[in-house]
């Protein structure tokens, strides 16, 4: 993700250059409302599990249980312009995340026994961003930057956690909800979004990072999770 956030913002500095001799507006008095739809490549980017207040001493530790995975977000926006090219921007999309799971619980290397846990968690929910931005205007070349940020209101529909546990040579597979009363997972969440775009002939790339600020964990004592993701967006703007 690293190389693709070097990758396109070389490529929005490289426009900026080819454009600084050309009219650049920052303040247009004819901004509209426009109505746009978004397609996301969503990459999920959970943290560790905290634990704290463990035993006597009240240590504390880091299980990085989940790791990185993909999935898609799809949705509309809502362009209301407030100022100038100060922006809000209300939307709403339907999101698809995937989690993988890979640990080594018990090693013991005389018996030559093993216990480890794998799998994946899938959650399908929707997301009401309200994003305020602002837009630097290239009027030449019908070609705009922009910076956008505010929070993120995510809610869980439907969640599987997937896993599979081998024993010393056994196997055994189970599948059940992450959500509700059994579950381990909190279906609500508020992040915070931070991004850039570029807009060229009314399509549009984003590159984005939402920073969960609740804990995840349902039920959960003196443990914390969060929830961060990052998004490479593409889209089209519909004026009215």
């Amino acid at each position: 993700m690293k190389k693709l956030a070097l990758i396109i913002g070389t490529i929005l500095f490289g426009c900026t250059l080819s454009a600084k001799a050309q009219d650049i507006s920052f303040e247009s008095d004819d901004n509209k409302p426009f109505l746009g739809v978004r397609l996301g490549l969503d990459i999920s980017c959970p943290t560790d599990w905290k634990v704290s207040n463990i035993g006597e001493n009240g240590a504390s530790m880091s299980l990085p249980l989940f790791n990185n995975g993909a999935g898609f977000d799809l949705g509309a926006v809502y362009n209301i312009p407030l100022w100038k090219n100060l922006y809000f921007e209300p939307g709403l999309s339907i999101y698809y995340n995937t989690m993988g799971c890979s640990v080594t619980i018990a090693d013991d290397p005389e018996f030559g026994t093993s216990d480890d846990l794998s799998g994946s968690v899938r959650r399908f929910g929707f997301r009401i961003p309200f994003q305020v931005g602002y837009r630097v205007d290239f009027t030449d070349l019908d070609f705009s930057l922009s910076a956008f940020t505010g929070p993120v209101l995510t809610a869980g529909l439907v969640g599987r956690q997937h896993a599979t546990i081998q024993y010393d040579g056994l196997k055994e597979s189970g599948s059940e909800s992450v959500y509700g009363h059994d579950g381990f997972l909190n279906r609500v969440d508020v992040g915070w979004k931070i991004g850039v775009g570029a807009e060229y002939n009314n399509f549009v790339l984003q590159l984005s990072g939402t920073i969960g600020m609740c804990n995840m964990l349902s039920g959960a004592i003196n443990t914390k999770y969060r929830d961060n993701n990052v998004a490479l967006t593409i889209g089209y703007n519909f004026f009215l």
